[in-house]
C-alpha cells in the first residue's frame, strides 16, 4: 500500500515537507480497485514528483506512456517511469534478493532513487 499512502501524503498539505516521492511498490490501482475512486484523478493532485519502479504485472498505467504516469509528468516532467518485468510485484519488500535477477533490480532501483531524490 505504499505508492497509494504516499500518492496521498503528497496530494495533501503534507506534501510541503517533501521534494519528491520514491515508489517501488505501485499501489495506487488501489484508488480504485478498494475505494472505487479514479485512480488518473488522484496522480492530477499529486503536489511533488515520483519516480515509480514498476514489475512484472504492474499496471501499463505506471509505465512512460501510460496514462497514470503521463498525468503525473504533467504536472511535474522531472518524474520518472522504470519498469523490471523480470520480477514480480513487490521485489524490493519481499524480492528473494539471493536470486540475481532481483538483487539486480533492487541494486538498480536504490542507484535510480537515491539519483532521483539528490
Amino acid at each position: 500500500w505504499g505508492g497509494w499512502v504516499l500518492s496521498h501524503v503528497l496530494s495533501s498539505e503534507l506534501a510541503d515537507d517533501f521534494v519528491a516521492g520514491s515508489v517501488p511498490h505501485p499501489s495506487m490501482q488501489l484508488e480504485g480497485a478498494l475505494f472505487q475512486r479514479d485512480v488518473n484523478a488522484l496522480f492530477d493532485t499529486v503536489k511533488k514528483p515520483m519516480i515509480l519502479l514498476n514489475a512484472k504485472g504492474d499496471s501499463t498505467d505506471y509505465y512512460p506512456g501510460g496514462q497514470w504516469f503521463e498525468t503525473l509528468k504533467s504536472h511535474h516532467p522531472s518524474s520518472e517511469s522504470h519498469n523490471y518485468p523480470e520480477v514480480n510485484h513487490g521485489f524490493v519488500p519481499r524480492g528473494d534478493h539471493s536470486q540475481p535477477a532481483v538483487r539486480e533490480a533492487v541494486d538498480d532501483v536504490l542507484a535510480r532513487t537515491f539519483a532521483f531524490l539528490a
